[in-house]
């Protein structure tokens, strides 16, 4: 996830985040992308919505689930 548009096509999957300074109270998050408004992306995670801005995140990874893994290949077979 490099760009801002990533988020708008991986909207709705699980990703993984570190930022460069605090966001709230942390550097680290884990949730599902619920959108993104300019440049903020918001998540949803187990304690609630976090709202990131796109130039304090030093990385971003999707993370795969099996079942992601089992579409893709639901896809591929069509």
């Amino acid at each position: 996830l490099t760009i801002l548009e990533d988020y708008d096509r991986f909207n709705g999957f699980a990703i993984k985040l570190e930022t460069h300074e605090l966001e709230g109270d942390r550097k680290k998050f884990k949730g599902e992308i619920i959108g993104r408004k300019e440049d903020v992306i918001s998540l949803h995670m187990p304690e609630g919505k976090a709202e990131i801005h796109f130039d304090n995140i030093k990385k971003a990874r999707l993370i795969v689930t099996e079942q992601r893994i089992a579409e893709a290949m639901k896809k591929g077979k069509k």
